[in-house]
This record gives C-alpha cells, structure tokens and sequence, in this order.
C-alpha cells in the first residue's frame, strides 16, 4: 500500500514538472494560460496535460499506463445543441509532440487518420506513424518515425499509404512517395533504415495523392492527369514494387459509356481527388474528379483498367446553382468540383460556387448528389439534388488556393450526416429528406486554430487540431419526423415553444398561453378573418414545434387550402397572416418581466422569457429561424407572394428577412448602448411615442419600450441625427464636436454593418426557390429614401463628417479613425444602392423604369461619397471603394498620380474587363484630348481596335499599328469623303490611304484608282490661278474642298479674268474624267465650256486676208486642238460639241447673230474635221 503511494506520488511530481516546462517553453502563464511574444507555437492547458501523460507512458508503461489513462479521461471541449467536440483517444506520442515542439510557425504539417486505427503526422522530412485507436490487443500510442525522401518541395501527408497487416497487433506496412516521385516502401517500421526505394520518370511531373485500394495495391496520381497503379510485391525475400499506367480501356464499355454520359475530359483539366469505391468480384472500383469531369475506373489487376463512365458536369452544376440561388441568368457563376466521396447508393460530390459579377463576391460551399448509376440514362440530368450552404466566405482571386482546399467527409457510407473541412474551416452538414439541409459551423476552440488532417474511424469523425490534437467531432442535429407521421406529445400549456420544439434551442424560452394552441372564439376575433387566420397559424406553428404535425398539417390545410385562391396575390390571407406573426415575434414582450405582466396580450405568442434584454433579441432570433423553418416544412413557403410596404410592394420573403435584419441591428445597438448609454438614451427620448409610455405600466423605462419595438429599430438613427445636431449647434468645444461625431458614426457603423452582414449571409434562406415567382424590387430598410430614410441620414452623416469632423482633427490618429468610418459609411450607402439596381434590374413593367433614374443618383452619391477620400489624400480607401463600386473615374484619376499608374490601369483593364473598363479609359483620354497617349500606352490590346470603331478619326493609327492595312486604307478613305473644310487635310488622308492600300497583303487596284482620281481632282484645285484665289478671299494654304462643278466654273467663269485656253482644258478635263456620261448636266456644262471659250475673242469682223489664220490665234480653236490630240481615242462628239449645238447657246447671245462669226465657227470647225 505505501509502495502504490509512493508510486502515485512520483508521478505527479513528474507530470508537474513536465507541464511547467511545457509551459515555459510554449509561454504559457498561469494567470489565464496568456501566450509570451517568444512563444513559437500556442497549445491550451489541456494539450500540455495531454503532452505530460504522453511522456509518463513512455518513461515506464508498465507503471505509468494507468495513470496515463486517468489524465487523459473523455473531455468534451465544445457541447452545443447542433454539435459536440470531445478528446479522442489518449495523449499524443512524445516523438510527435517533440516535433511540435521545435517546429516553427512556417513548418507545413499535415495529418492522415486511417480507417485501421493507424495516422500519419508529416513535417519536413519527418514522417510519423502511430496508433491513435485503443483495443484489446493493441495500446495506443505506437509511434514509429521515418525520414522521407530528399525533396525541394512540401512533402504531405496524402501522398504516404498505409498497407494494414494481417493481425490488429501488429504495424502496418508504409510506402511514401516525395513530389518528384520517389518511392519509399518500409516493410517493418521497427527498422528507419530498411527500406525499398525506386525513382520514377514523370517528366517534371509532380505527385499529387496516393489513394490505397486494398492490399498491397495502391494508385498514384498526378497533378497533370496521370495515373500510376503501384503494387508491393516480394519475390526470393526481395521486396518489389511495381509499376503500371492506368491508361482507359478503348474497348466496347468504354464507347458506349462516353456516347451515354459525357464526352472526354480536356487535356488541361487537373485532378482534385481520387478515391476508392467498393471492391467488387470483378474489380476495385475507383472515382477519379478532375475539374469538372467525374470518372469512374474499374480496376481489376495491371492492364484490365476500364472507364466505367465519364461525365462532365460543369454547365449542369451551373444550371442547378443558377436555380438553387434564384438568379435569372448563369452569367458570372464560377463553381469547381472539390471532392468526391462514394455513399451506399451514390455518389457525393463537394462544389463551390460564386458569382463573380457582385461588387463582393461569396463563395458558397454545395454538396451535389449524384444519381444512382442504374437510373443514370442518356440525356437525363445525372445530378439528384444539390444543397447550397447558408454560410459563405469572401471570394478573391488571390485567396482561392486555400478557399478550394476543401474535403468531404462521411463518417459511414450510408450516413445522412457529413462534413465539410479545410485548413481553418469546418462545416457540419445534414442532409435528412425529413429536415431538408442543414449546414453548422463548427469551432472546436474558441481560438482560431488549423485543422491538419482528418479521417473516419468506427463512425466517428476525427480531426487533428493545431491545438486540441485529435478531437472526436459529432452532429447532434435530430432526424425530425416528417408531416405524415403523427406524434402526439401534449404539453403543458404554459410550455415555451423552445421547450416543446423537437430542435431545443439553448437558453430560450418562449411562453404561449392556452388560448393560442386552442383559440377561442371571441366576438372580435371571430368578425375579423384575418384573425382567424392568424390564430390558426399560431396554432398550427404551436402544434408543429410540439411535434403534432398531423394535426398542425391539418389545420394548414382547413386555413389555406391549396385550391382556395386566397394566395398568390399582394396581402393575401396567407401573407398578412405571416407577416402579422412574425410582427409579433419580434415585438414580443418579455412575460417573465413583472413590470410587462398587465401589457402581455392572452392569445400572443412570446418568444423569450429572459429578463436580459440580449438574451431577449437572441431569443427572438431563433424562434423566427424556427417560424421559417415551419413555413418552409409546410410548404407555405413557395406560397408566399407579397405584402405592402410604406413605399410598394415588398415580397413577403424579403419581409422576413427585413425583420431578422431588424433583430441583428436591435442586437448589435444593445450593445453599443452599454458603451454609449447617454447618447443612445437621448435619442431614444426623441423617438418614442411619450403617450404609449405614459399608457404602460409604472416602471418600465423608454429603454424598454423601444426595444420590444424591433420592427421600428431604424427610428433611433432619426434620433442620434436630432440629438447630435443640436449638441453641436450648443458652445461645442472643435474636440468635443470630433468626439461626438465619432460616437455616432461608431453607432451607425456598428448596428447596420450587423444588419447588412445578415442581409448578405441570409440571402439565400429568404428567396424562394420558385424561378417564376413574380420579381419585385428590393425595399431594404438599411437603404430607404425620403427626408426621414436613412440613405439621405447616412448622407448628412457622412457630409457633418467631413465639415465638422476631418477638417476639426487635431492629430493623425483621429483623422485616420474618423476615415475609416466614413469608409465604412460609403460602403453600406452604396451596398444599399447596388443591391436595390440589382433587383431592379430583374424586373419587367413599371419598376423597370425606375432602373435609369437610380443608376443616375447611385453615380452622383458614388462621385459625392468618394471623392473625399482623394482629396484628403486617403488614396487607398479611395482605391478599395472604386475598385469595390467601379468608380472607374476615380481609379483613372488615381492612376495618373502615381508612378505606377500605367501598370495599375493595364490590371484593371484585366479584371474589369467586363465591366466596361477599357473602352472608359479609352473615352476618358479622348474627352481630354490625350490621343498620343492613348496610342502610346494602349495600341497593344485589342478591346482598343474595337473601341476605335467608333471614333475613326484616330482608328487608323490602331490599324497601322496592329497591321491591318486594308482596314487602315478604307477609314482613310472614309474620312477624306467626310471632308470639305481644308483641301491640304483631305489630299494628306488619301495619301495616306493610297499608301496604306498600297502596304496591304492584297492591294485593291481599283481603290487605289479611285484615290488617284480624287488626288488628281486636288491637283486642279491647287493650281487655280492665283487672281481667282484672291477673288474668292481663300488662303491658298488653308482652301476649303472644292467639288469638280464648282472648279470648272472658277476655271471658266468670270472671276478668271485672265483664262486662257489651258485654263478650258483643264475644265474640259474635269468634265471628262470625273462627271459621268450619264449625268444629265454634261451637255449643258459642256456647252458652257466651250461657248466662254469663243467669248474670250472678238468675232465681228474679219483681220486679215487669211480668216483661217485670226481663227487658229483664238482661246476657242486653241483648246479646240489640244482636246483633239488628248481624246483622240475619244468620239469627238463627247468633248467638242457641233456648231448648231454651240449657235443655240445663250451665252453666245452676243455674237451668234453675226454673220461673220458664223462663217469663222463654221470654217474653223470644217478645218479641224479635216485635220
């Protein structure tokens, strides 16, 4: 007896010592276990314990076993109605909590549990396998350490395979593969140094998971799609393992199957998970998930692997996502295919989806049920049913790696229940047919922590935490009975409803009278229908959480019966119904108060008897979550149309959602009022009804009057807006002033980001998932207009900021803080905004209209919210809400300022390319006339080609630059027609034009034809005479364009004094190239021509003896022979015209009655037909 004393008591002095130096070591304190700044790693108190027993057992396991045993006794670390988080198994080994111990932050650890009992702890170059599970045969905490092959990359835990041996008593068999794919097998883990080792040629390829597969036989995969069966094998005492590719059967299944459920997966598709299936008598089955390609293999031995079938699943799972969320239209949705887990009748896949066009996009986890591959048949739909999570994360580009490293777990193949876990996330999932989907978040501390690794064992799921170790993690959701089964459990009358829900939730109590599970017929109840049906619902809700769901179905059915025609209306019973019960939920009084026993109505129905005012609003919360469920399980959900609201028509879904936004913001301003009692105090005196007050009972404060009221919460912002204005119009001191505007905006900010926040995260509870339900716009309380709504509070707010608050800072730190709230302020007015133009935007008839008017106010206030950040200099915060909101003036703006602006608008151009960014940069520099930088910095893309289209005064240059020559030569010649104000510009365009037609791959001979004519008829214009210029007052450098009618006329006409016979040629030569035969002015111009011609000359009298000769020295006969001999090949009826012809003009009314004209016309005209 003293000898077992003696023993107990040394070992508790060891365990002492051992945690004090635990604690040191990990800077543990011991007031509060608070972690030092040395402090590498940060293990709770309960891990140390943990750490200590681990060491005691390994000192002396015949002594210590026992005591090893009561250390480490079943801890439950988290109990919550929705999960349980417990200690499994005992401590962990000493060699892994050595290795924890000197491992630093950066160190990439990762865990593997397998189904044996056996895990897997991989850091660096050390690999760790030890026996988690206890059994009869087997203590845990055998720990075996191996040392990994070299590798310049991170070696992890999934590319390490377990081969179980014959008896549970013995080690299993290990074989390691390094990303470079070396291979390691070790038959006996007692020996670190006797193992097998081969190297594998995959051409630069890089491990990705190894898969086991039973026995000795276990898949390799790689990251660009290739397969590698690797099968141990001893021959003569020689361990070998080999080699095969997997490579698809060619064969008649093969065919078939790609003809029934897909065609081949691309090329460039990489594996996200290979995982075993059931193992038949004709193979092993094998699932293999690429991007968006499922596959499933048969493998029978090396060289009879066999595609079963291969589907692609991308645009259905966008079809499914896209009516799952409610959207009209699939454009912007983003999912990937994550993992793949086969159950007893399916197949489970894990997707995740986002929709990239939101100003911030959440990225929403999804668990795909597959369709038995016996229903599964050509042309059908293979996905059974997919569930989307309530909970989501923010999307970015950068942060994707880690957001799609995510897995699916299943504790048993046929289990309803799963989970979804990553490196920091874990999901519980149901999926009961009963209770539809029901998705938990799991903390299993109440720090943030990793999770390393995960497995299933004995039909518990086991995660290793940084912090806890090896926790047991368990779903406590009950399967609820469905509405055909009739579970009759009377309760007490004066039971709360959380009391007789099947679903307890925690620390509520909502208290019902008698007189709502049985309504009395009262006089006024009974002359108003609308309640009956109130009290009906009441009591059918009643009925329902007290599991009577035959009888609550009953009576749904008796109030709202399907063919009745009462819904699908604005205001229907069923409708006004809801609306009025949830009203009454969140306006409830708290019955357990005394002071609000005589205001508590007999047949309400209360959803809290917590006398703490936040127990109160939490309470009310869950037990609206529990009226939503109850509509949705009842199928009055879908049957909800819309209600009235103070501004149109609201849908009775987002009414629902409104007023738990209303309970959130009425939470989160309790709490803000213990930090501003006063002020919240006074704003609360301005805004509650003095007469309702003076109506209650003696005690109750305004404090407790407003906060029953929830559905009025947005009155107190009306309040802080009065009382700050009139404390500031008061002798404020500038500091004062600063330091009350900060309160307030600390206020706003807190109570609607908590709003929002629950407007985001709950956006897909309160939809319907009826695609044809009518559109209707948003009416968000956070974003109501009017003198009194809070987007013209949030307004004021944000101006008395800058005026009073900015301008008054007296140092950095206080300016910097009172920016950050204007920057969050901006942000919730223009959520607000864009959540409104979204519904809008889905809209048809009147509301549509509404679109154009409010994208215009939303881009002044975003101009009139945003440019303050820019001009005091707060160019991130403008940036972040430019970027956020697609100010893309003010993102220009920010970019020519800085250094390295071109390469920040080359990256927005990138990601904002649908949005319409470019071609704004592009109009931006054209408004402001920076043609040359625009060429400079943009020619390069190609959105600035199509962009020029419309602007072909510079689409040219982009056309000569990218060498679109043919292009480049028709807007040339497009833009020289176009031009009439300066010859000198249209003679440089169809040059330019002819050149560029000219540099063409195939040159137009007939285009280049044409530019020489214009070019010829700019030639004649440039050489008018000298004295016509001057008559015309024209600057021979800076003429207008000059057609060929009016030409011939200045060339012939009476402002060319001085024409000679080169001056009619040129004219004459006008109207042969470049008028048409088939113009019906060419005989009268050519008449006119020739007839001024014969005026430049007397003709009344005959000099000489040789009338011949005076004909020879005259204009007309002189152009008369050079027209000869230039259209010789011509009929000289189209140049010259006969002498009757020119005797009926009446320009030649002064001369053509003489008879000696006559005689010379006619002589001279005889001579030249001769000649």
């Amino acid at each position: 007896m003293l000898l077992a004393r003696r023993k107990k008591l040394a070992n508790n002095l060891v365990c002492c010592f051992v945690i004090d130096i635990c604690n040191k070591i990990f800077g543990h304190v011991k007031n509060g276990g608070k972690r030092q700044p040395n402090a590498k790693c940060c293990f709770n108190p309960q891990f140390l314990t943990n750490i200590a027993g681990a060491i005691l057992v390994e000192l002396n396991s015949s002594t210590y076993i026992c005591s090893a045993s009561k250390m480490q006794s079943f801890q439950v670390l988290q109990d919550t109605p929705q999960y349980t988080v417990s200690s499994y198994g005992t401590s962990l080994p000493v060699l892994i909590t050595e290795t924890l111990l000197q491992a630093d932050r950066s160190a990439v650890i990762s865990v593997q549990l397998d189904e044996t009992g056996w895990g897997c702890f991989v850091c660096g170059r050390k690999l760790f396998v030890w026996r988690f599970k206890h059994s009869q045969l087997t203590r845990a905490n055998q720990c075996y350490r191996l040392a990994l092959p070299a590798s310049e990359l991170c070696h992890a835990a999934k590319l390490v395979c377990l081969f179980p041996s014959q008896g549970d008593t013995q080690a299993p068999s290990v074989l390691a593969v390094s990303p470079e794919g070396v291979i390691r097998f070790w038959t006996n883990l007692h020996n670190e140094l006797a193992f097998y080792e081969r190297g594998l040629d995959l051409s630069g390829q890089e491990c990705f998971s190894v898969t086991h597969l039973g026995g000795n036989t276990c898949v390799l995969a790689t990251t660009s799609n290739q397969m590698i069966l690797l099968s141990v094998s001893s021959q003569h005492m020689q361990t070998q393992v080999e080699v095969h590719n997997l490579k698809p059967s060619q064969g008649m299944l093969s065919r078939m199957s790609s003809l029934i459920f897909g065609y081949s997966k691309s090329h460039t598709a990489q594996i996200r998970r290979v995982c075993a299936g059931s193992d038949t008598s004709e193979g092993r089955e094998v699932y293999v998930l690429h991007d968006d390609v499922l596959q499933k293999w048969l493998i029978s031995e090396p060289g009879l692997e066999t595609v079963i079938y291969e589907k692609q699943l991308g645009t259905v799972l966008v079809h499914h996502f896209q009516r799952e969320m409610g959207l009209t239209t699939a454009d912007g949705l983003k999912t990937w295919l994550l993992d793949v887990q086969p159950t007893s009748s399916s197949v489970l896949l894990l997707a995740a989806v986002t929709n990239i066009n939101l100003s911030t996009p959440k990225l929403h986890y999804a668990i795909v049920e597959m369709k038995s591959e016996s229903s599964m048949v050509e042309g059908q739909d293979p996905v059974d049913s997919i569930h989307v999570t309530d909970q989501s994360l923010p999307y970015k580009v950068s942060d994707e790696v880690s957001l799609l490293d995510c897995h699916l777990l299943l504790p048993t193949p046929g289990t309803s229940k799963s989970f979804v876990y990553g490196k920091n996330l874990l999901l519980g999932c149901s999926l009961s047919p009963d209770i539809g989907p029901v998705f938990q978040d799991i903390n299993i501390t109440n720090s943030r922590t990793s999770n390393w690794g995960a497995g299933a064992v004995d039909n518990e799921c086991l995660f290793f935490n940084s912090s806890e170790g090896l926790v047991a993690v368990k779903m406590n959701l009950p399967e609820m009975p469905s509405m055909d089964e009739s579970i009759v459990s009377q309760s007490r009358p004066d039971q709360s409803l959380l009391e007789v829900s099947r679903f307890e939730m925690s620390q509520s109590f909502l208290q019902t009278s008698l007189t709502v599970a049985t309504p009395r017929k009262t006089d006024g109840i009974s002359k108003d229908p609308g309640n009956d049906h109130l009290t009906g619902l009441k009591a059918a809700f009643l009925c329902a959480c007290r599991s009577n769901l035959t009888q609550a179905e009953n009576m749904l059915e008796e109030l709202f019966p399907l063919d009745g025609g009462e819904d699908g209306y604005t205001d229907s019973p069923l409708d006004q119904a809801v609306k009025r019960l949830s009203l009454e939920l969140i306006n409830d009084f708290p019955p357990a108060d005394p002071r609000w026993a005589e205001s508590v109505p007999q047949d309400s129905i209360t959803a809290t008897g917590s006398l703490i005012l936040i127990h109160q609003l939490e309470d009310k919360m869950k037990a609206h979550e529990r009226l939503v469920s109850f509509l949705k399980s009842s199928g009055l959900w879908e049957r909800l149309h819309s209600v009235s609201g103070e501004e149109a028509a609201q849908s009775s879904h987002s009414m629902l959602g409104e007023h738990v936004e209303k309970l959130a913001a009425a939470r989160a301003l309790c709490h803000q009022h213990s930090e501003y009692p006063n002020l919240i105090d006074a704003a609360i005196s301005r805004v509650t009804d003095r007469e309702k007050l003076d109506k209650l009972p003696s005690g109750l404060t305004l404090r407790d009057v407003f906060y029953t009221e929830v559905s009025s919460i947005q009155m107190i912002f009306q309040g802080l807006q009065e009382e700050q204005d009139d404390l500031l119009s008061t002798d404020f001191s500038p500091r004062d002033s600063v330091t009350l505007i900060s309160n307030v905006n600390n206020i706003y900010q807190a109570v609607l980001q908590e709003a929002w926040q629950v407007h985001e995260s709950k956006a897909l509870v309160y939809q319907s998932s009826d695609s044809s339900d009518l559109k209707l716009p948003a009416q968000l309380w956070t974003a109501s207009s009017g003198p009194k709504g809070l987007r013209n509070l949030i307004s004021q707010q944000h101006n008395l900021t800058i005026q009073h608050g900015v301008k008054n800072a007296e140092d950095g730190v206080t300016s910097s803080n009172l920016c950050q709230q204007l920057f969050s302020l901006t942000e919730l007015q223009l959520d607000g905004y864009c959540a409104q133009l979204e519904s809008i935007r889905d809209c048809i008839g009147e509301e549509a209209l509404e679109y154009g008017d409010l994208e215009q106010k939303y881009m002044q206030e975003r101009s009139a919210l945003v440019t303050p950040f820019v001009k005091f200099g707060q160019t991130e915060r403008a940036a972040s809400l430019a970027e956020k909101f697609l100010d893309f003036g003010t993102l220009v703006e920010l970019c020519e300022d800085t250094a390295t602006g071109q390469k920040r608008i080359q990256h927005y151009m990138d990601f904002y390319a649908n949005q319409g960014f470019p071609d704004f940069v592009f109009k931006y520099y054209i408004d402001r006339g920076q043609r040359g930088k625009l060429m400079t910095h943009f020619s390069h893309r190609p959105e600035l080609s199509n962009f020029l289209r419309q602007h072909d005064h510079i689409s040219w240059l982009q056309d000569i630059q990218t060498n679109n020559y043919t292009q480049a030569h028709m807007t040339l010649k497009k833009l020289a027609d176009r031009e009439n104000l300066s010859v000198a510009k249209k003679k440089t365009l169809l040059s330019l034009s002819k050149l560029s037609a000219l540099a063409a791959d195939e040159v137009d001979e007939s285009a280049v034809k044409m530019i020489n004519e214009d070019l010829h008829i700019i030639s004649h214009q440039e050489q008018l005479p000298s004295s016509v210029i001057q008559r015309l007052q024209m600057d021979v450098n800076d003429m207008p364009v000059i057609d060929v009618y009016e030409l011939i006329e200045l060339y012939t006409g009476e402002k060319n004094v001085e024409a000679n016979e080169y001056d009619f040629m040129k004219a004459l030569d006008l109207l042969m190239m470049y008028i048409p035969n088939e113009d019906p002015k060419v005989p009268t111009i050519r008449q006119r021509i020739w007839s001024r011609a014969i005026l430049r000359n007397s003709w009344t009298e005959i000099p000489g003896a040789d009338p011949f000769q005076f004909c020879r020295q005259t204009v007309f006969f002189k152009t008369a022979l050079m027209a000869m001999q230039a259209y010789s090949d011509s009929p000289k009826e189209e140049f010259l015209p006969s002498p009757d012809e020119l005797l009926d003009s009446e320009e030649l009314s002064p001369v053509k009655e003489s008879k000696n004209f006559q005689y010379l016309l006619r002589l001279g005209m005889e001579k030249l037909n001769q000649s």
